[in-house]
């Protein structure tokens, strides 16, 4: 049997169907997740320039779950969190490394599973677990769960946004990955929505991990949003998932820092979705990059903050109460505007990552950048 989808069978679904991958994608996830890998194909456009300045962006995806226990006759809740390295070089060796970096280091640590997938069978697999071999995800999940058929989650229809999901495929994704949409988008999704995610109370996702010139690892994440207004001098800042800053704590916690990019949406309002980047070329230079470097000290002394409610439309279901933390602007790097150069632009990106870029930005860079409709 092959990985079970909402949509059937996997074996079932015709993978040069660009209506069936569509639908997938459009079905699958919030309108938000959607616009997210779009600006993902924009930056891999940076992404790609790195190499040729000793950063090596690798050919990984890795998910952390968490698992929610409550105890038999007591109200305490255990929390057992899980890594999940999918490595899909052509050689498979690329996360040899990364697997030693985030193997447990006792009972209590959690878990790691090496994961591959095989086409012939389409169906994800964990290398081995417990003397077994060549599991295949869903079937370990489901025997582990005691459960008979996958229980997926489809996003509230208050976070999917029809002709913003239709606009991010067709003028972002579809024209970014027309080559090979189904390996290098669906696949990876379906990797977290099917064979992962039915399974676990929280998960999330690693954007892209690259090695620096010194052999360390680096978690390079960029989101596409504006700044919170507050207060009668209407400070701004940007807020940091709870969520997220955990899983980023426990990869620094294992030598694995994170920059964590923004690329700042000119016109202010949550409605607007990533037309823009096509449809208004001239507001291009009014997108600002920010960076930030966030290593197990920086992380722990943001997590001291007070943290906020974001609002449930940041969730999967709409309903769920989101909270974060929130980092001002003095505290990110300036990196340009989407209107500069390409090569300059990747290389500010690596001065960022090492720790050698000194361009802070300010509240008045970003209401300079602002576009008022």
């Amino acid at each position: 049997m092959s990985l079970l989808t909402p949509f059937g069978p996997l074996q079932d679904i015709p993978l040069d169907n660009i209506e069936q991958l569509k639908e997938i994608l459009v079905r699958s996830d919030k309108s938000r997740m959607l616009e997210g890998l779009v600006i993902e194909s924009v930056f891999n456009e940076y992404l790609s320039k790195l190499t040729g300045q000793g950063i090596d962006v690798l050919p990984i995806s890795l998910v952390r779950t968490l698992t929610i226990k409550t105890q038999r006759h007591s109200a305490r809740k255990t929390f057992v969190n899980a890594w999940w390295v999918w490595d899909h070089s052509e050689e498979c060796t690329s996360a040899a490394v990364l697997r030693r970096l985030l193997a447990p280091k006792g009972s209590h640590d959690g878990f790691l599973f090496d994961c591959y997938y095989n086409e012939s069978a389409r169906d994800f697999f964990i290398k081995e677990w417990n003397g077994e071999t060549h599991i295949p995800i869903q079937s370990f999940m489901l025997k582990n769960r005691r459960q008979t058929v996958p229980q997926f989650r489809i996003p509230a229809a208050s976070v999917i946004d029809e002709h913003r999901s239709q606009q991010a495929f067709w003028a972002g994704i579809s024209s970014q990955y027309s080559d090979d949409l189904f390996k290098r988008v669906v696949l990876h999704r379906l990797f977290k929505n099917c064979a992962i995610q039915p399974f676990f109370d929280g998960v999330w996702d690693i954007d892209s991990l690259a090695r620096l010139p010194d052999n360390t690892f680096i978690q390079l994440e960029v989101k596409h949003k504006f700044p919170r207004v507050t207060g009668p001098d209407e400070n701004l800042s940007f807020g940091i998932n709870n969520g997220q800053l955990m899983v980023m704590l426990a990869l620094a916690q294992r030598g694995i820092k994170t920059l964590h990019m923004i690329m700042v949406k000119p016109i202010w309002n949550k409605n607007l979705g990533t037309g823009y980047l096509l449809n208004r070329i001239g507001d291009r230079k009014n997108v600002v990059l920010l960076a930030k470097l966030l290593d197990e000290t920086t992380l722990r002394e943001i997590m001291k903050r007070r943290s906020s409610a974001t609002g449930a439309e940041q969730s999967f279901t709409g309903k769920d109460e989101q909270k974060a933390r929130y980092v001002t602007p003095s505290e990110f790097q300036f990196l340009g505007t989407l209107d500069d150069p390409v090569e300059e632009i990747a290389k500010n990106i690596h001065l960022a990552a090492t720790g050698h870029v000194d361009r802070p930005a300010s509240d008045q860079m970003l209401k300079n950048s602002r576009i008022q409709q």
